[in-house]
């Protein structure tokens, strides 16, 4: 379909996953007609932080032509049966809720929130960064709201500082959740799920990404 783009970030060195990663998006993407973009830092060397980096993917689709935004991390590996996000969620703003990184998180981000901008967030859901579905208008305003935003680092990168910002929509019901075949966290074992139902696996932890290396090289 036109006007779509997915766009990928990568701060750190090249690895066998993220050039595994990058390739399975690049299919993706040619598979289901949308356009790929990857920012990195030898296209923008002056960032202080890489959180900075997805900040960046958001100025550069609004910059484009293109109607909505799929962000995805390079340590996600998306499947060759995948079907288009475009297309099953034609509408709308999506995040990946997952109680494991609420569960590692939340209560942080809880304590920060209270502590640097004085309020309560335990009604509201912790979501993982790793993909993104939005619209031109959604992104126009995150990104106001981010730039206005101080960026604070706990370990989480960019994770408390976006979801800081995005509670506003979250409380007036502008953000729906994906389901977790389209962010599958492979952070611990006792996750099971078919294979051809996990249509975005994701290895976010350093321990997902040796998972992800020792099964890149058993394929081999």
């Amino acid at each position: 379909m036109a006007g779509e783009i997915i766009m990928t970030y990568w701060a750190g060195p090249t690895t066998d996953y993220v050039d595994r990663s990058l390739s399975s998006v690049k299919r993706y993407a040619d598979r289901i007609g949308a356009t790929h973009k990857h920012v990195s830092p030898q296209h923008k060397p002056d960032y202080p932080h890489p959180a900075w980096g997805k900040q960046d993917c958001l100025s550069d689709f609004l910059d484009s032509k293109h109607q909505r935004l799929l962000f995805l991390d390079c340590d996600i590996i998306v499947a060759d049966n995948a079907p288009s996000i475009f297309e099953t969620h034609p509408h709308g703003n999506y995040l990946r809720r997952d109680p494991l990184i609420e569960y590692r998180w939340a209560r942080e981000f809880e304590r920060w929130c209270s502590q640097n901008h004085g309020f309560d967030t335990c009604c509201q859901p912790y979501f993982n960064t790793g993909v993104m579905l939005m619209e031109r208008w959604f992104a126009r305003d995150l990104l106001e709201r981010l730039t206005r935003t101080e960026q604070i680092n706990h370990g989480t990168y960019e994770q408390h500082t976006w979801n800081y910002c995005m509670k506003h929509y979250r409380m007036l019901g502008d953000i729906s959740w994906l389901g977790s075949e389209w962010n599958w966290m492979n952070v611990t074992p006792l996750e099971h799920r078919r294979e051809d139902e996990r249509w975005f696996d994701h290895y976010p932890s350093e321990s997902g990404k040796v998972i992800l290396a020792e099964r890149l090289e058993v394929a081999q």
